[in-house]
């Protein structure tokens, strides 16, 4: 929503900045986008953290268990470049 629609065309990279390895309930990212001539770019550091869970099957066909797995929310969003 902060850069548009063109934000869909946008070039774009992700990195891990830094993490909950044991619980694995949160993430610091930074995600750097460009358009394709170069002529806008910037980079956008997030946390995202687990916000309960969902049922999902692991895969598609007849009588396939579900599964809880958790769900993850943007809790907060910066613009750095």
């Amino acid at each position: 929503m902060q850069e548009g629609w063109d934000w869909l065309n946008y070039h774009k990279s992700g990195q891990v900045l830094a993490m909950d390895e044991a619980d694995e309930e949160w993430a610091e990212v930074c995600i750097n986008f460009s358009a394709e001539n170069g002529s806008i770019k910037g980079a956008y550091e997030a946390r995202v953290e687990a916000s309960g869970s969902v049922m999902t099957a692991w895969d598609s066909g007849n009588q396939i268990p579900l599964e809880e797995v958790k769900q993850y929310r943007v809790s907060h969003l910066v613009k750095v470049a």
